[in-house]
């Protein structure tokens, strides 16, 4: 056994010592007090044995500024409570191989700007590196496979290189990484998590693997820098507010296996210029492109059958759209502020909502089917040169009547 002797040996000793002076035959037939004391010593040496080997086992313990606790047979770093600038995370801490980077780790570490972390860690906790504000640069370890939520969110890293073996960029993994201008992502990826990418200023492209399935909601809001985006042929939504306030984006491809966009998807993209909607789409959320106010063109496919609320609101260039039959409802503020000049509501639509085409001020002809039999307050308010274009004795000529709204019948 070298020099380690394990404290269960010294309890053989022992017990060898108590045989030898207590155990004796201590009358005709005694032999069976012998027997049965015997075998409650090996009972007692089994116990021994059990109780001196876990006490061998360190669970937890200190390597000069790492705190660690033991699973598995290997090391995670718990804490680190020195001030280096530029620092490798040793390879072993006491007898232990590092296998991981635990919770909060380094949490709020101010002084740290670089770290290089050893090849056999295979994970890195929630929040491991979170705000530590001055961390400019990273050397992850090929034997990564894990990145937990929050890893790196508010830190100064100004790019990073995530190696294969990872799949899943977790929730706000890198959120708030205002400086982070490159990110390299592996074909092991497969999905994106919510607000993963959210708030990264600088980041001016970022290249998706083909592999990824999902992007989580807002995972790339407030990417003001981001210049454009390849949406991977596996997605099939577009995640709520995915792309919110990326004001540098001027176009986009939505892929044709996405069946639906999800509110305020592209709400501020105020450089978006125009989007490729596939015909798989069949839903747009509220507030889809509210506020592309460069947006010029869009095609709504056939099998929408709603457009939501605040969906193009404030698209001020946006001059033409062509609603298809599939759409039954026209929800409030829908097309609010925009800048249509001439519109045909096909015979499929039944309501239109409160103000929504209120103040497009170069609105000058809506067609208005019998079919509608249901329009909100305001729904033309502000279009000074509107002339509505009804069938005789239907809703919408009451309506335009009502509102003393100009108004022809359709020939």
């Amino acid at each position: 056994m070298g020099l380690f002797k394990p404290a269960w040996m010294g309890n053989i000793d022992k017990i060898k010592k108590y045989r030898k002076s207590t155990v004796k035959p201590i009358e005709p037939g005694g032999y069976l007090v012998k027997q049965v004391t015997t075998r409650a010593l090996v009972l007692l040496l089994a116990v021994c044995m059990a109780a001196g080997l876990s006490g061998c086992s360190d669970t937890s313990g200190n390597f000069e500024d790492f705190q660690y606790t033991v699973d598995g047979g290997q090391a995670v770093i718990t804490k680190y409570s020195g001030n280096a600038t530029e620092l490798t995370i040793p390879e072993k801490v006491g007898r232990y191989l590092v296998g991981a980077i635990g919770v909060e780790a380094f949490e709020s570490n101010l002084s740290l700007t670089s770290i290089m972390i050893p090849e056999g860690v295979t994970s890195i906790g929630k929040g491991a590196f979170w705000e530590c504000a001055e961390l400019a640069s990273i050397k992850l370890p090929e034997t990564l496979t894990s990145i937990g939520q929050y890893a790196f969110i508010r830190t100064g890293l100004k790019e990073v290189v995530i190696p294969n073996g990872i799949s899943v960029i977790g929730a706000d993994t890198f959120s708030g990484c205002e400086k982070l201008a490159a990110v390299t992502l592996p074909s092991s990826v497969t999905s994106i998590g919510e607000s993963a990418f959210q708030n990264c200023a600088k980041l001016t492209e970022i290249d998706i693997p083909g592999n990824v399935v999902s992007m989580g909601n807002n995972a790339f809001t407030d990417c003001s820098a981001l210049l454009g985006i390849t949406v991977p042929d596996g997605v099939t939504m577009i995640a709520d507010g995915l792309f919110i306030r990326c004001s540098s984006l001027t176009s986009l491809i939505i892929p044709s296996g996405v069946t639906s966009i999800g509110k305020g998807a592209f709400m501020e993209c105020s450089e978006l210029i125009e989007v490729a909607v596939p015909s798989s789409v069949a839903f747009f959320g509220n507030n889809a492109f509210l506020r592309c106010l460069s947006l010029t063109a869009i095609t709504i496919p056939e099998g929408v059958p709603s457009i939501g609320e605040a969906t193009f609101q404030y698209c001020g260039s946006l001059r033409e759209i062509v609603i298809p039959n599939s759409v039954t409802s026209i929800g409030r503020l829908a097309f609010h502020a925009t800048g249509l000049a001439t519109i045909a509501i096909p015979d499929s639509v039944a309501s239109i909502g409160d103000r929504a085409f209120g103040y497009c001020s170069k609105l000058t002809s809506v067609i208005l089917p019998s079919s509608v039999a249901s329009i909100g307050d305001g729904a033309f308010t502000g279009c000074p040169k509107l002339t509505l274009v009804v069938d005789a004795g239907s809703y919408a000529a009451e309506y335009a009547e009502a509102n003393s709204i100009p108004y022809i019948f359709a020939q």
